[in-house]
């Protein structure tokens, strides 16, 4: 077969330890730590959130844990690339190490010879679909999307510099009292 590779340690048993208390420290944004429970909810068949495909190729789906060990995977990959924060594509790039033995597939998933990697990858699909449809709904402001005539974008940018004011006369009115 050939010759052995010569292994040199990389890491002495302190620092290995070492790293293993930070990287729980290491911050998951609220929005990621819900995008590891959206995708270990959304494949469980019998759950309100689950995609058809789940329904169609799924037994059983990932319980509770798997959305914490997709946030520790996150926060881990993000530290081995030298970040101090854990990201939604981190999550998305362990989600098949994490789940992966953890969603076991029916009948017909065995059929139609899906794998569960194809199922976390079309989870992974479908969350950034409805993240996008989500991020559509938080468009800018009606103000700022009329641009039909100079006097309402003119009007709509005094009625928001009229807020701006009325906050900070209150925040001055705070401070001296």
């Amino acid at each position: 077969i050939g010759a052995s590779p010569d292994l040199e340690p990389v890491l002495d048993k302190a620092a290995f330890i070492e790293l293993q208390n930070i990287v729980p420290m290491i911050p998951a944004p609220e929005t990621t730590a819900a995008r590891a429970v959206s995708l270990a909810r959304m494949s469980r068949p019998d759950a309100d959130s689950a995609p058809e495909f789940v329904r169609e190729y799924v037994r059983w789906g990932a319980g509770p844990r798997a959305s914490q060990y997709l946030i520790l995977g996150a926060k881990s990959r993000a530290a081995l690339q030298g970040r101090y924060c854990a990201t939604d594509e981190d999550v998305d790039a362990v989600a098949s190490a994490v789940l992966r033995h953890r969603i076991l597939l029916n009948f017909n998933a065995q059929a139609e010879s899906v794998e569960p990697d194809d199922v976390v990858k079309k989870l992974i699909e479908h969350v950034n679909k409805q993240a996008d449809r989500h991020s559509l709904s938080r468009r800018l402001p009606e103000a700022f999307r009329k641009t039909s005539s100079d006097d309402q974008s003119k009007s709509s940018v005094t009625d928001l510099s009229d807020d701006k004011n009325d906050s900070n006369d209150a925040m001055n009115e705070r401070r001296e009292s």
